[in-house]
């Protein structure tokens, strides 16, 4: 029985891709993501797709960017439809800062923004996986930290992106039905 939600930032309610996209005036295919007309899954790294080494493509990603980020299209129907469920104080965000100086504090800033109903309910660290119990589950995008928190005994649900094995289905209506089969 889940008594615990682990909700990750990043590619599930927020647009990383967008924002990045907007900093380096690159294009990432597929974005927004429209399953419907995604023929292949795409990388995670987005440094080889945009043509830049880790240095430069993570240097503007400071404080002003990760508090300006947009919410994902489908933010407010997703965190609706899980705080239904769940119950809003069941949930936490759970969020991986990157290395770069003032991501935490933007993270941070971008929760107080779009979310100050969770202003005391979050995490920020890498480790997702010190998180994980069988009362526990992580919703994230990316497949290893899924791979890690199940490894580590915790329950699992990966939101549909370009980027991961469910790329040809809709975040929101893959939700639904995985919450419908709990």
């Amino acid at each position: 029985m889940i008594k615990k939600v682990l909700l990750d930032l990043d590619g599930v309610l927020v647009d990383f891709i967008g924002g990045a996209c907007a900093t380096h005036n690159k294009a990432y295919a597929n974005h927004p993501h429209e399953p419907e007309k995604q023929e292949d899954q795409m990388p995670w790294d987005i440094e080889p797709i945009f043509g830049l080494g880790s240095r430069d493509l993570w240097a503007p990603f400071d404080r002003q960017f990760w508090a300006s980020l947009k919410p994902l299209p489908h933010f407010t129907p997703f965190l609706l439809t899980l705080e239904a469920f769940f119950g809003q104080e069941n949930i936490c965000l759970l969020t991986s800062p990157p290395l770069t100086e003032g991501s935490v504090e933007g993270k941070r800033d971008w929760i107080y923004e779009y979310m100050p109903q969770y202003r005391r309910r979050y995490l920020i660290g890498p480790a997702k996986e010190f998180c994980a119990s069988a009362s526990n589950v992580l919703i994230d995008d990316n497949e290893d930290n899924i791979s890690k928190f199940k490894e580590e005994g915790g329950q699992t649900f990966l939101v549909p992106a370009p980027w991961n094995n469910r790329f040809k289905e809709n975040s929101l209506e893959a939700l639904k039905t995985w919450i419908a089969s709990l």
